[in-house]
């Protein structure tokens, strides 16, 4: 019973998120970019990848008209996550609810080394972004970091060989 109770109680500790700061990034054209305000540890959860989700129909909309820059599906066939920074989803509402992990970067062609990786997580019973109008969704995707993190260091991650494929070919 005691182990039970313990188990219970552990999953509804509020996860706790490092702090970070988002500012102009050390890689050339790289925009913004995420940097560690404290040491952080590997397997540490960073933060949360969020923005307005939309349906795929608008991605590819979005897309075609160039505005693709921060959108990804994040392992949702039905749903994508745009990030960009425009209207009420501002740099203050990322910073505020902890969802900077639009504004990491890719190390591909930039010499630094990946140091954090974007996990999928399914939500039982699923999840609805702080926004007015926000869909409930059964994923949520985060950064966690794949090693240790000195305080001011920048993360970065890779954006995948599809990414790649499509913007360094």
């Amino acid at each position: 019973l005691e182990k039970r109770e313990r188990s219970v109680s552990r999953k509804r500790r509020k996860l706790q998120l490092p702090p970070l700061d988002v500012r102009a990034s050390s890689v050339l054209h790289g925009g913004l970019g995420v940097f560690a305000v404290k040491d952080i540890k590997k397997g540490t959860w960073l933060s949360e990848y969020g923005g307005e989700i939309i349906d795929v129909e608008e991605a590819r909309r979005r897309r075609g008209n160039g505005e693709d820059t921060h959108i990804r599906s994040c392992g949702m066939m039905e749903r994508c996550i745009d990030a960009r920074v425009r209207g009420y989803w501002n740099i203050d509402y990322y910073l505020r609810h902890h969802m900077v992990g639009g504004f990491v970067n890719d190390a591909h062609g930039t010499g630094k080394k990946v140091n954090s990786a974007y996990v999928t997580n399914e939500m039982r019973l699923g999840y609805q972004h702080p926004y007015k109008g926000a869909p409930w969704v059964s994923k949520r995707v985060f950064l966690r970091a794949m090693q240790d993190i000195a305080a001011g260091e920048e993360l970065f991650v890779t954006y995948g060989t599809t990414y790649h494929a499509f913007h360094f070919s």
